[in-house]
């Protein structure tokens, strides 16, 4: 049986997964089986996976989200640690090594750092979408783990019961339920993947217009915010985006790259204030409301491979 298994949720995947499943059979640690659940609408993604005889591949009958492609592979997996990475990332050669290490220590919950690709515009998309995971500083624990580089032991998925597979946003559902258990999230620095961005500047404001919808949904529904509460978050919703953005300061500052985030500020600032823009929206159905939980499904977004 292997010590860890590595899950890929794939859609329309062909034109990355090729150097994603490269990088993890360059990985130091060895005892790993990789799965990618592929729900593509053809076959293009599964021939590029069938020349890596080693990796194990699941064809649902049906176009799955990203958290429910998830699910089911871990519901395949055989690995003591069930790790989590996307098919547009390329991981160190040292990734899984460090992952495994923090869970050898005994954190249940582990979540690694992502890098971009080189260039000024991958940099400036990275920051809004990532800001919180840049690689650097020491090891610490974090609020909460990208799907596209975390890890749990078994023992806690099986108290977790996996994703939120209704949400884009689970990744976050996900962490909040882990730490209401006793298990917080334990970030490795060390630990990088490269995440591409391919996002043009129409695709990053849709991007971030759809996310914002639905984490602010995912939130109200699942934290059951009553509607005084979401009446409050109305009336903050002008200092929302400084604040996000101030958020991420203070993750640059335990990265050590405060500098980085000084250059990129004001491209956070603007992205920002388009996803609190969604928030308040919801907010506001939620307020007078609409019965806005029936027109605002995760599965009813622009989809996504992430």
């Amino acid at each position: 049986m292997p010590a860890a298994s590595v899950i890929l949720p794939a859609y329309l995947s062909h034109s990355t997964i090729e150097g994603c499943l490269c990088s993890l059979a360059a990985q130091t640690f060895r005892d790993l089986e990789v799965i990618v659940v592929d729900s593509s609408l053809d076959e293009r993604t599964s021939e590029i996976v069938s020349r890596f005889p080693e990796v194990r591949l699941i064809r649902p009958e049906r176009r799955l989200l990203p958290h429910q492609a998830r699910n089911l592979g871990a519901q395949s997996a055989r690995g003591d640690i069930l790790v989590f990475t996307d098919p547009d990332c390329d991981a160190y050669p040292k990734w899984l090594s460090r992952l495994m290490d923090a869970h050898h220590r005994g954190h249940q919950a582990v979540a690694g750092a992502v890098r971009a690709e080189p260039g000024w515009w991958h940099w400036a998309v990275h920051w809004v979408r990532y800001g919180w995971w840049m690689p650097g500083g020491k090891a610490r624990l974090h609020p909460e783990a990208a799907s596209s580089n975390s890890s749990f032991s078994r023992a806690l998925w099986e108290q977790l019961r996996g994703y939120d597979g209704t949400y884009f946003s689970g990744d976050s559902e996900i962490s909040w339920r882990s730490h209401s258990l006793g298990h917080s999230i334990w970030f490795v620095p060390d630990a990088v993947v490269i995440h591409r961005h391919p996002l043009s500047v129409r695709g990053l404001v849709r991007d971030r217009w759809s996310r914002g919808r639905d984490f602010s949904l995912m939130r109200v529904q699942r934290q059951q915010w009553s509607r005084s509460r979401c009446l409050a978050y109305l009336m903050a919703g002008p200092i929302l985006p400084c604040a996000m953005t101030l958020r991420a300061a203070r993750h640059a500052a335990d990265s050590e790259c405060l500098v980085e985030w000084v250059v990129y500020a004001p491209f956070q600032l603007v992205f920002h204030s388009i996803w609190c823009a969604a928030e308040w929206l919801v907010h506001l159905s939620c307020v007078v409301g609409r019965g806005f939980g029936q027109d605002l499904r995760a599965r009813d977004f622009p989809l996504s491979n992430r």
